[in-house]
């Protein structure tokens, strides 16, 4: 299992789920840390890695070039933006890191969420109340 060095307190302490008094099973423990700028090689595909912390200090993204697909995670949502109430969330952070790292890329790359509905970066440019023009 791989995650962000900065999220490794965030999944000691249940993935949140503590500060719900919802106590869950941990996974595996991490035996990879991802960095920023990384980049994987998964079924002869290229994918980078971009930290894009404010719902969590570590969250990130995966960007496959070749198919103009991001794997948002739980950054970006169709129509929404991931969760910044958790102990360490920042808001100001999520969204000023949506702006330059997600909102940049060309109108027709596909965004896969975390949850919920596939989308596209223009779609969120225009349909996103968060960034609505």
């Amino acid at each position: 299992m791989a995650i962000h060095q900065d999220d490794l307190p965030h999944w000691e302490d249940g993935g949140g789920s503590r500060q719900f008094n919802f106590l869950i099973q941990l996974p595996e423990k991490p035996d990879e840390f991802l960095t920023d700028g990384q980049q994987l090689i998964l079924a002869g595909e290229q994918i980078e890695v971009h930290a894009l912390p404010g719902h969590s200090p570590g969250s990130i993204m995966l960007y496959i070039p070749s198919i103009k697909t991001l794997i948002s995670g739980d950054t970006l949502f169709c129509e929404n933006i991931g969760r910044t109430d958790f102990r360490d969330g920042n808001h100001k952070l999520l969204l000023s890191g949506i702006r330059s790292q997600i909102l940049s890329l060309a109108d027709d790359v596909i965004v896969i969420p975390g949850h919920g509905d596939t989308t596209t970066v223009g779609h969120e440019k225009f349909h996103n109340p968060f960034f609505e023009n």
